[in-house]
């Protein structure tokens, strides 16, 4: 399931840094056990956390930057220099950092987003910091898109941040 080590193996790399990005996977049950045991490895720099654990690596982090925070979930830990983790959502900034490669900014534009789950929450985020001026969000759950939109209005109210049906306007 895991893609990220064939993706930045080669840029660690690249970069010349002495690490590598390994693939664990790790049934439910055992979640919290592994996370304990890995976050005790001494040279273990980081962890890069996926479906279905990113809400629960949340209560991991000593510390939850902005996006994280609002979003609910994260999907990375950082170890800082005096051993306390740092914990944040990078699925929006990933979404920013491809529009980047195409030249489109969100600042001023209007997204449609389907889905209100962990990723499009922290997408949804990202675009209204990145100064979208509208977001439709929809979700199968309409609850759901409804209370991503008032997260992403009270965390950017420039961003006008709606639950429902794209409109084509």
């Amino acid at each position: 399931q895991a893609k990220s080590p064939g993706v930045f193996n080669p840029l660690i790399a690249a970069g010349g840094s002495k690490a590598v990005l390994v693939p664990f996977w790790v049934r439910r049950d055992d979640f919290d056990a592994a996370m304990a045991g890995s976050m005790r490895i001494a040279n273990l720099a980081g962890i890069v956390v996926t479906l279905p654990f990113k809400e629960r690596a949340m209560a991991l982090a000593d510390r939850v930057l902005d996006v994280g925070a609002t979003v609910g979930a994260i999907n990375a830990l950082r170890r800082e220099a005096d051993g306390t983790w740092t914990g944040e959502m990078f699925d929006g900034f990933g979404l920013i950092g491809a529009l980047a490669t195409i030249d489109v900014l969100p600042r001023g534009l209007r997204f449609a987003l389907l889905g209100a789950g962990g990723a499009g929450s922290a997408i949804a985020i990202s675009l209204a910091l990145e100064g979208a001026a509208v977001i439709t969000i929809t979700d199968p759950d309409g609850d759901k898109a409804a209370q991503l939109a008032e997260r992403v209005q009270a965390r950017v109210p420039a961003c006008r941040a709606v639950a429902g049906a794209p409109s084509v306007e």
